[in-house]
C-alpha cells in the first residue's frame, strides 16, 4: 500500500516535471521567435537610418550648390550695379 502511494506520488512528480519542461520548451520557442522579430525590426530600422542619412546628405549637397549659385549671382549683381 505504501509502495503504491509512493509510486503514485512519483508519477505525479514526473508528470509535473514533464509539464514544466514542456512549458520551458514553449517559452524558449516564443523567445526565439521574439528575438527573430526584434532582429528583423533592427535590420529594418538600420535600413531606414541609412536611407535617411543618404537623403540628408543629398539635401545638404543641393543646399550647398544652391548657396554657391546664390553667392555667384549676388556677386554678378554687385559687379553689374552702378555705384
Amino acid at each position: 500500500m505504501q509502495a503504491r502511494d509512493q509510486l503514485a506520488q512519483d508519477r505525479g512528480i514526473i508528470k509535473s516535471a514533464q509539464a514544466s519542461q514542456d512549458n520551458s520548451v514553449r517559452e524558449q520557442q516564443q523567445l526565439r521567435a521574439e528575438i527573430a522579430q526584434l532582429k528583423d525590426a533592427v535590420a529594418a530600422a538600420d535600413e531606414a537610418r541609412v536611407t535617411a542619412e543618404k537623403q540628408r546628405d543629398d539635401t545638404q549637397a543641393k543646399f550647398a550648390a544652391a548657396s554657391k549659385q546664390i553667392t555667384a549671382l549676388e556677386h554678378q549683381r554687385d559687379e553689374a550695379s552702378p555705384n
